[in-house]
């Protein structure tokens, strides 16, 4: 999680001085919730003190000491039993500011948790005292742990809802360094460019306002920066002058971001040497937080790296680290949208309630008593109402799932599960038309399974369609998000790659043509091996045209057959070969003698 364990350890701390002569309970306690971010062994001497001398305090002071210990097991790891305790205090009679800060807290801590619908409804409930709340420090804590749990779950425009607010408030320079921060990721996380001159500025405010750890952070966006605007030696250079205060902090979650940072600028300035370093280090540190968004590029780029370095096995290790990781995160995001409706459901429906038994107080006053029969209409309305919503949701819901089941029926191939061939070229034009616009790179794979008719003849359909299936799903392992995968005829596929220079398209259709020949097949028929043959095109050669790419792919794939299968030719390669070779314009896999 982005910077969510950090408020935990650092919010609300309140910033009167600390002053050890004749100090009340109430002061003592005071003075360790000013140094429970700051001098953690100050911390724990003053709460074993305090501790000594409960049965003398006053339940104000009791709960306030409750507080802080349940704070202190957050830091230890001791995350149930601070829940515990915080729950018990949000749900007391205790005073408003220390319930509020309770429950900010506990959001905090079950966010960490994983524990999304218990967090958003707790914070929901937290923000309904926001108004109550005199204290600008508690205020402005609790409109930054907000605006931070809202940019976690990708609600961005309510984040930043809550840092407007924070310009209503006199704020200090730690505030001011982690709003700004928070602002600038929600930017960046929304697709905004960020802007260098802005980054810089958060980055001297955190190291003004003394706070290492925040400092890190903001020097996260600089290097985002410095990468959006396509300078990895600058970036480099930036990183290199954090390494020190990035080791200092000693936090998994900055770690991760930074060297997942670094070793992209690495990788891409050609220093191999030490972006795999720098992948070492992170993928070190991604154990405490495999589900991030910079542990999942670090994934994909440890991958990549690997096969650019001809290490296949790693390569597809790598590659399952990144499917499983991605999916995780994804899950992991839908989890958190998932649990905010539902909180905003639960509280909406409770100031629903609140506000028909206020109605009812003020009908009461003004009429004296309201007639059963009355009551037993409103109510009769109310199951009406309810009913008829019930009865339009689950109408939405089937109408929904019926659109969703037609549009996947008319998009995708119901063999292999991938686009057909009328969803691909879709796909295919509306790629070629983004990259053309952008002057980006495209390059196209047309391939199909050797001797296939052989296959369906000697085993049958059901082994051909298993073969099918089965080197599509090998395939699938290595096709990128971006990536477009269809079935353009029987055993002929096609693989679509935006944003992918020809080496990288060639190297692809490498990877994917050695997976199928690696593939086991003794579950389908026996002594069955596949191969299959691969055409390479790109725009370089046939410009944004979908219909001459497809041409001088399968071109090459011809030129793959006639030159022995279970290979692959490019178009290039196809155009040297035809100056000085006939071919014939086609070739078939119906001459293969399967092995019995």
């Amino acid at each position: 999680m982005k910077l969510s364990a950090v408020f935990l350890c650092c919010s609300l701390a309140l910033l009167s001085p600390v002053v050890w002569s004749q100090q009340s309970t109430t002061e003592q306690l005071q003075a360790a919730d000013n140094v429970r971010t700051s001098d953690r062994q100050q911390f724990n001497d003053i709460l074993q003190r305090l501790q000594q001398a409960r049965q003398e305090m006053s339940q104000a002071d009791a709960d306030y000491l409750d507080f802080l210990v349940a704070f202190r097991d957050n830091l230890e790891g001791k995350h149930e039993q601070a829940i515990s305790v915080l729950q018990r205090l949000v749900d007391g009679h205790t005073q408003l500011e220390l319930r509020f800060r309770a429950a900010i807290t506990l959001a905090q801590t079950q966010i960490m948790r994983r524990q999304f619908v218990e967090t958003f409804t707790v914070l929901a409930q937290a923000l309904n005292w926001l108004d109550q709340i005199p204290n600008p420090a508690i205020r402005t804590e609790g409109l930054l742990a907000a605006a931070n749990i809202y940019s976690e779950a990708g609600l961005f425009d309510q984040s930043l809802s809550y840092l407007d607010m924070l310009d209503q408030i006199s704020v200090t320079p730690r505030s001011q360094c982690i709003g700004q921060i928070l602002r600038l990721q929600n930017q960046r996380l929304s697709g905004m460019q960020i802007n260098q001159a802005t980054a810089d500025k958060i980055l001297t405010l955190c190291q003004d306002a003394n706070q290492p750890l925040f400092t890190g952070f903001a020097g996260l966006q600089v290097l985002y920066g410095h990468l959006q605007q396509q300078n990895p030696e600058q970036m480099l250079q930036q990183a290199n002058q954090l390494a020190a205060l990035i080791e200092q902090a000693a936090y998994p979650r900055l770690s991760v971001e930074f060297f997942q940072l670094k070793a992209t600028a690495e990788f891409q300035t050609g220093r191999i040497a030490e972006a795999e370093l720098s992948l070492q280090q992170l993928l070190e540190n991604a154990k405490h937080a495999p589900q991030s968004t910079p542990a999942v590029a670090g994934y994909k780029l440890a991958a990549e790296l690997a096969a650019q370095q001809g290490d296949y096995k790693k390569a597809f290790s790598m590659h399952q680290e990144y499917s499983n990781a991605e999916q995780a995160l994804r899950d992991d995001k839908s989890l958190k949208l998932l649990a905010y409706q539902l909180a905003k459901v639960e509280m909406l429906k409770k100031d629903q309630q609140l506000s028909l038994m206020q109605e009812q107080i003020r009908t009461a006053d003004l009429q004296n008593l309201l007639s059963e029969e009355q009551a037993w209409r409103n109510r009769v309305l109310l199951i009406a109402a309810s009913s008829l919503v019930l009865v339009l949701i689950v109408w939405l819901m089937r109408l929904l799932r019926r659109h969703r089941f037609y549009k996947i029926a008319a998009e995708n191939d119901s063999l292999t599960s991938i686009s057909n061939r009328f969803h691909f070229e879709q796909q295919f034009n509306r790629a070629l038309k983004r990259c053309k616009q952008q002057n980006a790179s495209i390059g196209l794979i047309v391939f199909d399974l050797d001797h296939f008719k052989q296959i369906n003849d000697q085993y049958g359909h059901e082994a051909g369609d298993k073969a099918l299936q089965a080197a599509v799903n090998i395939c699938n392992h290595f096709i990128r998000s971006g990536d477009i995968f269809g079935r353009i005829g029987g055993e002929e596929f096609a693989i679509a790659l935006p944003d992918c220079q020809p080496d990288k398209v060639l190297m692809m259709a490498e990877i994917c043509r050695d997976a199928i020949e690696q593939l086991d097949c003794s579950d389908i028929a026996p002594q069955l091996q596949m191969t299959a043959s691969f055409g390479v095109s790109h725009h370089l050669n046939a410009g944004y045209q979908a219909a001459d790419m497809l041409r001088q792919a399968d071109q090459a794939l011809y030129l793959a057959k006639y030159h022995g299968r279970n290979r692959v030719e490019t178009y290039d390669r196809m155009s040297a070969s035809t100056e000085s070779t006939a071919m014939p314009s086609n070739t078939h896999d119906d001459d293969l003698v399967m092995p019995s």
